[in-house]
């Protein structure tokens, strides 16, 4: 049982293919969005493809491969100092199972991992010269990190933004941006940003409203770095830049 998420049709009525997202999933969603604020991601850290397909490939440039089986997930490429690549996992190994359940396919392994946060353990089973091995491995978010990833509220950061007026852009010969109306100790204090300062691009996004500046700090929260590249300008017009760092002290 699921979520409808999608239906396609090539005659427009309410029959085809139907694609559902499973309520083990949405549960799992949920309780991420109450407890975290965001969703949390796992992440095994490799890249791979169906071992028939890779096989099918193989075969149509002539090359006879045998990988001891026709079933599971061939692993093109491992992340440098990612869960996998931790748990000695490389490129070429098929991965057969994880846990209690067989993966056929890449779109199971996506699916098994979607029900998992950073810093859960896993059991990998998997193929290495046609020989059976188990690993165990603990995976991790897009960080790198097995901490679970924080929404970056406004007590986190520790500012308040308001759109600037046509009068102030006028006045500054500015298109968009945002001032700082009130900031308290937080991540901008930090980096040295203060009361008045008007930042008009966060990491190369022009910031016309508040809803930018969430998104941008929302994408950056995500992202491998976790950094935000602020430029702004003082109400004198001096040009000025900033750098936020979002990782914090329980990050591992």
């Amino acid at each position: 049982m699921g979520i409808n998420a999608m239906l396609y049709s090539q005659t427009g009525s309410y029959s085809g293919y139907g694609f559902a997202i499973p309520t083990t999933i949405m549960n799992k969603v949920v309780e991420d969005l109450k407890q975290f604020g965001t969703v949390q991601r796992a992440y095994l850290g490799i890249s791979g493809t169906d071992v028939i397909n890779y096989l099918d490939a193989e075969k149509a440039k002539e090359h006879q491969v045998d990988l001891g089986t026709v079933n599971g997930i061939y692993v093109n490429d491992v992340q440098p100092e990612g869960a996998a690549a931790e748990a000695g996992i490389v490129k070429g190994d098929v991965i057969t199972q994880i846990d209690d359940k067989k993966v056929d396919k890449f779109g199971q392994l996506t699916e098994i991992l979607a029900n998992h946060r950073p810093g859960d353990e896993i059991t990998l089973t998997y193929l290495r010269n046609k020989k059976t091995h188990r690993a165990k491995v603990t995976l991790r978010n897009i960080q790198g990190t097995t901490t679970s990833v924080e929404k970056m509220d406004a007590d986190i950061m520790g500012v308040a933004l308001r759109p600037l007026t046509s009068a102030e852009k006028q006045e500054l010969s500015l298109r968009s941006g945002l001032v700082v109306s009130a900031i308290k100790r937080g991540k901008m204090m930090d980096a040295g940003i203060t009361k008045g300062i008007i930042i008009t691009k966060v990491n190369d996004r022009d910031m016309n409203t508040v809803a930018d500046w969430e998104e941008a700090v929302k994408a950056a929260n995500m992202s491998a770095d976790r950094v935000l590249w602020i430029r702004a300008k003082t109400q004198s017009g001096l040009n000025r830049s900033f750098t936020v760092e979002l990782n914090d002290v329980k990050k591992k």
